[in-house]
């Protein structure tokens, strides 16, 4: 059982409390969520590592505002610490780099790793990565469990094809850009995916003896909040980044009057709903720009045979 943040907490956030409206706080958790995934696939990780640093980053942002944290260093912080606790440990400069071209590319800043801003970088992300385990306890893998095992246990049991439990598993991608890994329990977000994938596919779900969702502690109320949180990121605009942190170390926005794109842009998750490839860290002492857009089209489908 995961420990979730108290009711208390969940109204009324460090964030809000410092002027940030509750619109612009879940713009940048969006976007904070989504930087870790496109950084964690430039880096080769596993989808573990990805949203283990998402839960990270939404747990910390109820203990500390996004005033005093800018959301590109969090991302950054929690996605290194993330590699640790899940085995798969990448360099320090490793992810600098990978959040910094990422930054560079969305500014349209020109990169350069041997500027005064890039070598500021590292030293943020250690401080960052301190204040996330001061704040959330050295035990913090007792935090983290993901619901993406969870489903797929889950959809062997009701024995569903291979199509709704990869659908099931792109909804938990796209879930993570919102607060629902601090709210329920893993196993009401596995059974939301499977859900959610089954009402878009038009897949039947058993509803006797017991209704299917009973089979794993999920009450009915819960699923459909969970399915209702996951639905609005796809009538959500793009989130933007935009810096409230004024010493930030990373390459700051353009002066932006909105924290979403234009009306035109909707909620991208199609890099949410891929899992990355496995294997050694992408070389980012000087990646191309043509290379790092291949890399960010790419759409791998998870392996489930």
């Amino acid at each position: 059982m995961v420990v979730l943040e108290p009711p208390g907490t969940l109204r009324q956030t460090p964030s809000q409390e410092d002027g940030v409206s509750q619109s612009a706080e879940a713009a940048l958790r969006s976007y904070g969520a989504g930087l870790i995934q496109q950084a964690g696939i430039l880096l080769r990780c596993r989808q573990v590592v990805m949203v283990s640093a998402q839960t990270i980053m939404q747990r910390f942002y109820f203990r500390k505002s996004l005033v005093a944290f800018d959301v590109r260093r969090v991302a950054a912080a929690a996605l290194l610490l993330a590699t640790k606790l899940e085995e798969q440990p990448r360099k320090i400069t490793s992810v600098a780099r990978s959040v910094y071209v990422l930054a560079c590319r969305e500014d349209g800043i020109t990169m350069d790793v041997s500027s005064p801003q890039f070598l500021t970088i590292k030293t943020d992300i250690i401080r960052v990565e301190r204040h996330i385990l001061r704040e959330m306890g050295f035990a913090i893998g007792q935090l983290l469990e993901p619901p993406h095992k969870l489903v797929l246990q889950y959809a062997a049991v009701l024995e569903c094809p291979k199509e709704i439990t990869q659908k099931a598993w792109g909804f938990l991608n796209d879930a993570m850009r919102t607060t629902v890994c601090c709210q329920f329990e893993p196993n009401i977000i596995a059974v939301a995916g499977i859900s959610l994938a089954a009402r878009t596919l038009n897949f039947p779900l058993p509803q006797e003896p017991d209704p299917w969702w009973e089979i794993f502690d999920a009450s009915y109320d819960e699923v459909v909040a969970v399915c209702e949180r996951v639905w609005q990121v796809y009538n959500q605009r793009r989130p933007r980044y935009v810096s409230l942190n004024k010493g930030s170390g990373l390459p700051i926005g353009s002066p932006m009057s909105s924290f979403w794109a234009p009306a035109s842009e909707r909620s991208d998750g199609g890099l949410a709903r891929t899992e990355s490839v496995e294997g050694k860290p992408q070389d980012l002492e000087n990646p191309s720009l043509d290379r790092m857009n291949e890399m960010m089209e790419e759409k791998e489908v998870l392996d489930l045979t």
